[in-house]
């Protein structure tokens, strides 16, 4: 069995990740990892499930918790994902990190640190999301010379904006019509923008409610238009993606892996 760590465990996503962690007889949770401070630091992580104790404690010690682990399941935050890494490449384990809002400085120690150990790297861990990249890709291909517009949607506790699933789908569609995404990525429009041009990218975000996630993207022009869309029901996907990607991920050596790679895609 793979001994699985859960950063940041009371979360929501963390929660679910120890569920599906418990659920998978390919994995055992061996360790549960929260920020110091707090409340449930020494409490066993199976009793918030209604289960008896099964001998995991909720730490706030990274290097306890990473001994512990063949795989990190991660979905904290950049910053944080980024200081636990530094320290996973000293052990090493495997890491699977669904956290987002990483910069381009952030990306290129992802990279440098994948030399050391293997990292399975996605903006969204859910398979029909890497699917929807799989067909938007076909699509621009397809589709050159269409205006695209992309519009996401999340609850209204969600940090960052545009989501990185949303900025993901425009690289896919900027690389494939051969842009660039700095140059031409327009996040929302108010006041007198002026006309569209022909090859920018529109990326607009909504938050409201308990929405879990939304992406919907669109190739336009003059008399039709093509909609790719992915809605998210619960986060059950996510984390159901990222017990795959931590089976898939263990036994490799190093190396910066996507989502696609796990799926085949």
């Amino acid at each position: 069995m793979i001994n699985v760590g859960i950063c940041g465990a009371r979360g929501r996503m963390g929660m679910m990740n120890v569920e599906s962690v418990l659920n998978d007889t390919a994995l055992k949770l061996s360790a549960a990892l929260e920020v110091q401070g707090h409340p449930d630091i020494g409490k066993d992580i199976f009793t918030f499930l209604g289960k008896p104790a099964g001998g995991v404690v909720i730490t706030d010690n990274r290097d306890t918790f990473l001994s512990a682990c063949d795989v990190v399941i991660d979905f904290t935050a950049a910053s944080a994902s980024l200081e636990l890494i530094a320290l996973a490449v000293q052990k090493p384990v495997g890491y699977v990190l669904g956290s987002t809002g990483f910069t381009d400085a952030d990306r290129t120690k992802l990279a440098d640190y994948a030399n050391k150990i293997p990292i399975v790297y996605a903006t969204n861990m859910s398979v029909g999301v890497n699917v929807l990249f799989a067909l938007v890709e076909r699509a621009a291909q397809l589709l050159g010379g269409f205006e695209v517009e992309i519009i996401e949607a999340h609850h209204d506790k969600k940090k960052d904006s545009p989501s990185g699933t949303a900025l993901s789908l425009a690289e896919v569609v900027a690389k494939e019509f051969g842009l660039s995404l700095n140059e031409k990525g327009v996040y929302g429009r108010k006041g007198m923008v002026g006309e569209r041009t022909k090859d920018e990218i529109g990326i607009h975000a909504v938050r409201a409610g308990d929405i879990v996630g939304e992406h919907t993207v669109m190739f336009c022009r003059d008399g039709e238009r093509v909609e790719l869309t992915h809605k998210a029901h619960s986060r059950k996907n996510f984390s159901l993606g990222a017990m795959q990607a931590a089976k898939w991920l263990s036994g490799k050596k190093n190396g910066l892996f996507s989502m696609r790679d796990v799926l085949g895609l």
